[in-house]
């Protein structure tokens, strides 16, 4: 499927983004470190049979300015607020994973009337990285961060995709995957901007504000952004569901395509609901024990840890 490349002048920074497909839009919106060509070809396919596709270069990633603006989650959301109006669409469906899901959270609390349907991916609500990882852990992720920028495919994919998918990916499917992840690679000062921004950022107290329905997909055994992330983000938005794949990791959009697909289908046949009532399962969320430090004291300790580790 061919798509059509293009840009735009989105505040201070030059936005790359492709579209594909026909019917009302929805924005892609990728996660860290990630550009616009990491999109599983699968799931794409399924989309621009129902939607009009844009895909997005977040700010600083693919072919994306990086520009002056400080790098925080809000100044992505504002990006992407231009960039609809600089293609004259008052509202979108949003579909974001990982880092992009926190986008489109802070993109629906910011704009709510601009947001039809959401899917939310593999991501988290604000949690410190310390609530989410026991010390050890986040120690042991920390101090080997610097090998994503020096092997990728050997580091990065291990910690995205299950071992059982490695072993059993045909060789051809993983070159592509390998590919789309070293292709355009960010700048590593570009990255750990990211990684500030990410930790810096927060929306459960906000999720109120937003009605638009909402699909939560969570993985069982995803290791960056573990699936009790997801609970807090049903549990606030008004018209959410929530679905917890058992042992499928971060990169499931990949993965386990095929078991996502009666979800969406599901889910963006099912009528807005009308009497505001959640549609999220409690009980569909691993049993997880997060940390019980106080958030500003764990934000405080995330953000040291951060900047004295992370020097990229």
């Amino acid at each position: 499927m061919s798509r059509m490349e293009q840009f735009a002048q989105v505040g201070d920074i030059r936005m790359h983004f492709q579209t594909e497909g026909h019917g009302e839009p929805m924005v892609l919106l990728m996660g860290f470190w990630g550009n616009l060509a990491w999109w599983p070809e699968p799931l794409l396919s399924y989309l621009r049979q129902h939607f009009q596709l844009i895909l997005v270069d977040n700010r600083g990633a693919g072919l994306s300015e990086r520009g002056t603006m400080p790098y925080k989650i809000k100044t992505l959301a504002n990006d992407l607020a231009l960039l609809l109006d600089h293609l004259g669409h008052a509202s979108v469906h949003l579909f974001g994973v990982s880092m992009g899901g926190m986008i489109a959270q802070e993109f629906a609390v910011r704009y709510p009337q601009r947001v039809k349907r959401m899917v939310l991916a593999n991501t988290q609500g604000g949690l410190a990285l310390n609530q989410l990882f026991s010390r050890e852990r986040l120690r042991h992720g920390l101090r080997h961060i610097r090998q994503v920028y020096a092997a990728p495919a050997d580091f990065f994919l291990n910690l995205v995709f299950t071992p059982e998918f490695r072993a059993s990916c045909p060789p051809d499917e993983w070159q592509t995957i390998t590919a789309a992840v070293q292709h355009r690679r960010m700048p590593g000062r570009t990255a750990r901007e990211q990684l500030l921004a990410i930790v810096r950022w927060r929306s459960l107290h906000r999720l109120h504000q937003v009605n638009a329905p909402t699909l939560v997909l969570a993985g069982g055994g995803d290791f960056m952004v573990p699936a009790a992330c997801s609970y807090p983000i049903a549990k606030e938005l008004p018209n959410a569901r929530l679905v917890c794949l058992k042992d499928q990791g971060h990169g499931m959009l990949y993965e386990a395509f095929n078991e996502i697909i009666p979800y969406l289908d599901e889910f963006f046949a099912r009528p807005t609901p009308g009497d505001g009532a959640p549609l999220y399962d409690a009980g569909s969320i691993p049993n997880l024990q997060l940390g019980t430090a106080p958030p500003s004291q764990a934000k405080s300790q995330s953000m040291v840890q951060l900047k004295s580790i992370i020097s990229i």
